[in-house]
């Protein structure tokens, strides 16, 4: 058997220590907001707020539903604080936010706890749909003209936004229409079963921790860069 040395062990204890801090300088959760995350899941006692709003109680009567998540597609586009582009990339940021302070429960129903997962879930997915987009139209870009290309996300940020949301509002009023208002078991599963094979299958566009904490804390995690004040409408 070969002898492991100490300096080999220190060396290793060292790397898994740094690894681990830097996993953990990206919060994804703070007192009010959550933001998904592979592994995290809703739990009733994330919905914290308990004087729920006439026009509240109303969205909950007309969807049938015991509980009523308040979800946030948010999204934000750095850019390179100089005018020059040419060592730094603008870099757009999406995410899927759970507002605990204003989402509530009136009865703890398993039921609509696992259509609020899965709504949470479907926006996750539509920022995924806004990262695959934007990732298309740059390789696209840099193939066509045979170099590395900057302002292609800058040009196409806001559409990314837009087809990301559009996905998420589709998708999640075809949940509310056929699952949750008849409170269908079978579609449930249906549907439940539908959006874990649509998470798997573009995990790589998930939303990383960094992008998470930059929509959280309101500030750029990337020296040299800042918020965009004027961004390229829709196109």
């Amino acid at each position: 058997m070969k002898k492991i040395s100490l300096f080999a062990v220190f060396a290793l204890l060292v790397l898994l220590t740094v690894s681990a801090q830097q996993q953990s300088v990206y919060r994804t959760e703070t007192e009010k907001h959550i933001v998904w995350q592979p592994g995290v899941k809703l739990t009733f006692d994330m919905f914290q707020n308990t004087q729920p709003s006439a026009s509240d109680t109303a969205m909950m009567h007309r969807d049938n539903r015991q509980s009523l998540p308040y979800l946030g597609f948010w999204d934000v586009l750095d850019v390179p604080k100089k005018k020059s582009w040419k060592d730094l990339h603008e870099q757009a940021y999406f995410c899927a936010a759970f507002s605990k302070f204003q989402s509530f429960v009136v009865v703890r129903d398993s039921f609509d706890l696992a259509v609020a997962q899965m709504q949470w879930d479907i926006m996750e997915l539509g920022t995924r749909m806004s990262r695959m987009f934007l990732d298309s139209q740059q390789t696209n870009a840099e193939e066509s003209l045979g170099c590395p290309v900057t302002g292609v996300v800058y040009t196409f940020y806001s559409t990314a936004a837009a087809k990301g949301r559009d996905f998420y509002g589709s998708l999640s009023k075809a949940l509310l229409h056929n699952v949750l208002v008849p409170r269908d078991q079978e579609k449930l599963v249906e549907y439940r079963r539908f959006v874990d094979e649509m998470l798997a299958s573009t995990a790589k566009f998930a939303t990383r921790p960094e992008e998470a904490w930059r929509l959280l804390s309101e500030k750029p995690t990337q020296p040299g860069l800042k918020r965009a004040k004027k961004v390229v409408g829709p196109l």
